[in-house]
């Protein structure tokens, strides 16, 4: 957003968004959200007047000083090794916000190890109590399912990961109490 109103916003489909950007793929590893040269993103920075009003308008969304050399908690930053994409939406006053400090601990949501990870012909899943009704995915980083299983009762499932490739795949752990992803490389 540019002004408080929005009078003067890009507007436009998803489809379109290549006449804008460098590369709107929609893989992670090849996005490239840096605007076009040329195109209706390129214009000049507005003053932050607009913003200041805010306590906290200096801040990224872990409550640090904003600052160029560290722009939040980012792995990556696409295919323009020089601009970092960064979303950090602030609250419209006098709404409600949570923060991390609001959430409570639920002791019914096991603790659940996994290892050795990275993982080469075996990785481990090991949980604090037994569960029960479990469904369990590996997914590779295109989202495609490699592996599903279920378990009627389990504290300790072993995951053969012979037959992967090397990348990165989530675990997916789901019970009728809750849904858990867990990030595991495969060698």
């Amino acid at each position: 957003v540019s002004t408080a109103n929005e009078s003067d916003n890009t507007v436009a489909s998803v489809a379109n968004a290549n006449n804008y950007v460098n590369n709107a793929a929609n893989n992670i590893s090849t996005i490239d959200l840096f605007p076009l040269v040329g195109s209706a993103l390129n214009s000049t920075l507005i003053p932050n007047s607009l913003f200041t009003s805010y306590t906290d308008h200096s801040n990224d969304f872990n409550s640090d000083t904003r600052s160029w050399l560290y722009r939040g908690a980012y792995t990556g930053e696409g295919t323009n090794s020089g601009w970092h994409l960064a979303i950090d939406k602030k609250p419209v006053p006098n709404t409600s916000t949570a923060s991390i400090s609001d959430i409570t601990w639920n002791a019914s949501i096991p603790e659940i190890q996994l290892f050795p990870n990275p993982a080469k012909e075996r990785a481990y899943l090991k949980f604090n109590h037994p569960l029960s009704n479990i469904d369990l995915s590996i997914i590779n980083i295109r989202g495609q399912v490699e592996f599903q299983a279920s378990y009627t009762k389990a504290q300790d499932i072993e995951l053969n990961t012979s037959q992967l490739t090397k990348g990165i795949y989530f675990i997916q752990i789901k019970t009728p109490e809750f849904l858990r992803v867990l990030k595991m490389i495969k060698k």
